[in-house]
């Protein structure tokens, strides 16, 4: 989000500073670090995040940061087939060359992009069209990468220089729907697309199909249980989340 005043508009914390700065101008963040501890970053899925990271690590660099959190995505270093997954390597290479201590985290897919009622119909009818029935992928709640977060704030000389994949459960897409429906007692339906679409699909989304269906996401569920005991599975999640009774009630 750019303008600071839409934010001050969703925070009423009072402890909460906002600060604006232009990740295309470096100059426009001089000071931001001052009194700061620790940064934590994620960046956007353009090539232009590779200019914005490096941007803000080098004005982190000079700073008194003693601590920097990359989130950055899982999976990127046995397939680097997806554009992103490059683009975010090369911030983790600079990252790990700045002589900084860091942490960086790598989450798997979002339950969060399962709550779009616009959306969710299409984006499980492509999985349907793309992935095999008894194909799993995993998923992890946008919370629980600012749970993950939180643990290395706390412990940061356990989480210094190390990397580690995140992911809250492990499913198929007919498991994806039998949940809903025990959980949200809806009946959902994938869109039914016609197979010539995949070949016309924009570059970004052919990269991940291809990616959910082949080696996809890898994280060590029960590790992470032991890390985080409250880690949300898909089923937490749905009880968690209001957005299906909204729209389908």
């Amino acid at each position: 989000m750019h303008n600071p005043k839409k934010i001050n508009t969703l925070l009423s914390r009072s402890n909460v500073e906002i600060f604006k700065g232009d990740l295309k101008n470096r100059d426009s963040l001089n000071n931001i670090f001052n009194n700061t501890y620790v940064l934590f970053f994620a960046l956007p899925l353009s090539k232009d995040s590779i200019g914005y990271g490096k941007t803000l690590l080098h004005v982190a660099k000079e700073s008194n940061l003693e601590h920097i959190i990359y989130s950055s995505v899982d999976g990127l270093y046995g397939y680097l087939k997806v554009d992103h997954f490059r683009y975010k390597k090369e911030i983790e290479d600079y990252l790990q060359n700045l002589d900084k201590p860091y942490t960086i985290i790598h989450p798997a897919g979002y339950m969060d992009e399962f709550a779009h009622p616009k959306s969710i119909k299409f984006i499980t009818g492509l999985l349907k069209l793309c992935l095999p029935e008894s194909k799993t992928f995993q998923l992890i709640a946008l919370k629980d990468i600012g749970a993950f977060t939180k643990l290395v704030f706390d412990n940061p000389s356990k989480y210094r220089f190390t990397e580690f994949e995140i992911a809250g459960d492990e499913l198929s897409l007919n498991e994806l729907f039998e949940k809903i429906e025990k959980i949200k007692n809806i009946k959902m339906t994938p869109m039914k697309i016609p197979g010539f679409v995949k070949f016309i699909l924009p570059k970004i989304m052919k990269q991940m199909l291809e990616f959910y269906a082949g080696d996809g996401w890898n994280a060590h569920l029960k590790l992470l249980r032991k890390e985080n005991p409250e880690l949300l599975s898909f089923e937490d999640w749905l009880r968690a989340t209001d957005i299906y009774d909204r729209y389908y009630t």
